[in-house]
């Protein structure tokens, strides 16, 4: 449900391989001109931007377009390796793409630009009359609320059993000694005493690994919806 009470914001839009849920910490390397912009963007007014899975079939000016809905990524460091940056982002709030606003220019032809040109060169590209310097692609948003409600005792159950289980494989997979597999799933069980919100999207951000699965998460309006999504995608 949105939350008509936060007005339209306009944030960077980073379309990716990738789906971050809230809370969910990542690393990324930023290596086009387009998003090295957005991240001194991002960077010099202290800003997140918002990370969505790609959606392939609706392209926005010829670059690969975003799902209409995302999650708000704040970077938490920031690295630069030779010509790359490394970042490490945490998902924080959903959002709602209400409209995207096309970047600068197209894509270049990959035959005739065998490497990215450097930002530089890419500005001066831009024609005067553009009424945007932003080669990266941003969209008008508006908040989504957080799941609300409370699972039921059969749901709860099973989900417990189902991220015990998956912590038990984790553990022995790593080479973890009984007793203290034992002793971290008890504490990992301690840390969602609540279920609520934020204590499923920490559990999901664990199990769930496909980013088309974690997008689908992404569209829980309720706790008890969000619990059924994570059980249906756990092996």
């Amino acid at each position: 449900m949105n939350n008509k009470d936060d007005k339209v914001l306009v944030i960077p839009i980073f379309p990716l391989e990738l789906t971050v849920l809230p809370g969910e910490p990542q690393i990324l390397r930023i290596f086009e001109p387009r998003y090295k912009q957005m991240l001194d963007d991002c960077l010099l007014d202290d800003a997140p931007f918002g990370l969505c899975l790609i959606d392939p079939f609706h392209p926005v000016a010829g670059w690969a377009g975003p799902h209409h809905i995302g999650t708000i990524a704040r970077i938490t460091e920031h690295e630069e390796v030779g010509s790359n940056h490394m970042i490490e982002i945490q998902g924080q709030r959903r959002f709602h793409i209400v409209n995207i606003l096309e970047p600068a220019l197209p894509p270049m032809d990959p035959v005739q630009h065998r490497v990215f040109p450097d930002l530089e060169s890419l500005l001066e590209l831009i024609e005067e009359e553009e009424i945007t310097s932003k080669l990266y692609l941003r969209a008008e948003i508006e908040w989504l609320d957080e799941p609300e409600g409370e699972l039921e005792e059969e749901c709860k159950q099973r989900l417990e059993v189902a991220w015990m289980e998956f912590l038990e494989v984790l553990g022995h997979n790593n080479g973890m000694p009984e007793e203290i597999l034992q002793e971290w799933k008890g504490a990992q069980l301690a840390t969602v005493n609540e279920w609520d919100a934020a204590a499923l999207w920490r559990i999901a951000s664990v199990m769930v690994l496909n980013p088309d699965d974690k997008q689908t998460l992404l569209l829980s309006e309720s706790i008890s919806e969000l619990a059924e999504e994570i059980l249906h995608f756990v092996p």
